[in-house]
């Protein structure tokens, strides 16, 4: 999953994002909840963490704010007491849970799949761009009224692109999404199953969909 973490204590973060990213998750930094704000409505995410150590009612009202803005990633707070006050709060203003920050760890990347899973579940199982539709749930794709047969990586790959949708995404982000227990990889994988996919969904005649970033990674944007 892509996350955001945002977490004004350095060494606590790091500890965290190291955890994340030992799960094959792609983390994203924010050092304050402003840098969090502009860079959740910059990105495409699956879930955001935020540290609630420093100031409570800044998190509470950034929680506020990215509902109001329209981000619907769950939102999972750290609290640094668990203070029943506190987590009342954070859940009214949209946050889907609060945990003390001295949570093991354990416990913390089962939360995050948790909600990951929810997420995914209620993003649905239909994703569409122009002509081109992916059933998740029958693990079928279309393009226009062509049914395009697809490997279980080239699946995956178009799913997360399709749920990123207009999102430039890294080629780290898309190796971790994809290939996520698998620890050694050719350096070019994802640009060869790029290649793979834009050869079944892209054929003579059709508008191209999956766009090259220079520097970044891919975009697919109808």
């Amino acid at each position: 999953m892509r996350l955001l973490l945002a977490m004004a204590d350095g060494q606590a973060s790091d500890l965290i994002k190291d955890a994340l990213e030992e799960e094959r998750h792609a983390v994203v930094g924010a050092g304050d909840p402003q840098a969090a704000f502009a860079t959740a409505l910059d990105g495409a995410f699956d879930l955001l963490l935020v540290d609630s150590g420093l100031d409570p009612d800044e998190d509470i009202s950034l929680c506020r704010r990215l509902r109001d803005a329209g981000v619907r990633a769950p939102i999972l707070v750290f609290s640094p007491d668990g203070a029943s006050k506190e987590t009342v709060a954070h859940l009214d203003a949209g946050a889907d849970d609060v945990v003390p920050l001295s949570v093991a760890m354990p416990e913390l990347l089962a939360r995050v799949r948790a909600l990951g899973r929810r997420h995914a579940r209620a993003a649905g199982s239909q994703l569409q761009a122009g002509d081109l539709s992916l059933d998740v749930a029958r693990h079928a794709a279309v393009r226009g009224r062509e049914v395009v047969v697809l490997s279980g990586r080239e699946f995956r790959l178009l799913e997360f692109l399709l749920r990123h949708q207009g999102q430039a995404v890294r080629r780290e982000e898309i190796r971790h999404a994809v290939w996520p227990d698998e620890r050694d990889y050719q350096s070019n994988i994802v640009d060869i199953y790029v290649h793979f996919l834009r050869n079944k969904i892209e054929r003579r005649g059709e508008t191209q969909l999956i766009l090259t970033v220079p520097g970044v990674g891919y975009m697919l944007k109808a």
